[in-house]
């Protein structure tokens, strides 16, 4: 499903119609376009929203982050690596804890 450009163009916290402030082109085609509320006291007066635009001009259906599927690559943190981590960081909180040590500069 797709929505229209008056839906996305809508301020999403009081529906008015949004003013353009930019247009930024997507490698491949379509554009993000960012929108600002013409209400001086909306929270999205000042911070805006972004549109997606794609390339056949079709707007992809609104999600809402919170309840969105996630799609992180789970990490693969094995226990080897977890204990050489742990080791380091003890190492090095007893070194900067010796009388004399001095934090070098990276």
């Amino acid at each position: 499903m797709t929505a229209t450009w008056d839906e996305a163009s809508a301020c999403p916290a009081d529906e008015t119609p949004g003013k353009v402030m930019r247009r930024q082109p997507q490698q491949g085609g379509g554009q993000l376009v960012t929108l600002t509320c013409n209400q001086t006291r909306c929270p999205y007066h000042t911070d805006g929203w972004v549109v997606q635009v794609r390339p056949d001009n079709t707007i992809p259906d609104k999600i809402d982050p919170r309840t969105r599927e996630k799609q992180f690559t789970p990490l693969q943190f094995n226990s080897m690596r977890r204990e050489a981590t742990l080791a380091a960081l003890a190492e090095q909180a007893r070194s900067e804890q010796r009388p004399g040590y001095e934090v070098p500069r990276v």
